[in-house]
């Protein structure tokens, strides 16, 4: 089973996996190595849960930084679907979000390949995340120019249009508060 979170910036994304993972019973980091055998990053947890069979990938660090999933992997949507699809294959289920991941093309071959990709779209109102995204911006003392409203609202409209094509092509898709996320990801994992 595939589990992503969709939404625009400062939806909750991030806030809504962290609370995920602190209903697990144990929370593994995987920590992937550079080439040079120097540099260690946190690229994801295994996580066990109860009443869930079985391992449940968490892709991305969610460690420090207000932004994690797989926005904070780094690479190409190409890299992460193929990360995503290696678990699955290898018989884990696997948790994600972020912008990234929001693929269109990716996304639906993903689904026709495996058949069970869930798209839980957060339904958090454009001012909640106006506010957090300047609260965020405030705490990490960041004065670049915000991105206008016009952005953030083409990443909502993304976020619905990418869960409507996977329910499409046979995947499941959900609308739900981001305080209602971690409860829904955990009722999906327990239907399985």
């Amino acid at each position: 089973m595939i589990i992503q979170i969709c939404g625009t910036n400062a939806s909750g994304k991030t806030t809504a996996m962290r609370k995920v993972m602190q209903l697990a019973k144990s929370v593994a980091p995987m920590v992937f190595v550079s080439k040079d055998g120097k540099k260690q990053k946190v690229a994801g947890y295994g996580c066990e849960f109860e009443g869930v069979e079985g391992t449940v990938i968490v892709m991305g660090p969610y460690e420090g930084a207000a932004t994690g999933g797989c926005d904070a992997i780094g690479g190409s949507a190409e890299d992460h679907y193929a990360t995503v699809k290696k678990f699955h294959d290898n018989g884990f289920h696997v948790l994600c979000e972020g912008i990234r991941i929001m693929n269109h093309t990716r996304g639906i071959e993903l689904q026709r390949e495996t058949g069970c990709v869930h798209a839980i779209v957060l339904t958090t109102p454009l001012d909640e995340v106006m506010s957090s995204l300047q609260k965020r911006r405030a705490e990490a003392n960041n004065t670049r120019e915000l991105k206008s409203v016009k952005d953030i609202e083409s990443n909502v409209t993304r976020a619905r249009n990418y869960a409507l094509k996977i329910y499409e092509v046979g995947g499941k898709m959900y609308k739900v508060t981001r305080e209602e996320a971690p409860d829904k990801v955990l009722e999906i994992l327990r239907c399985n």
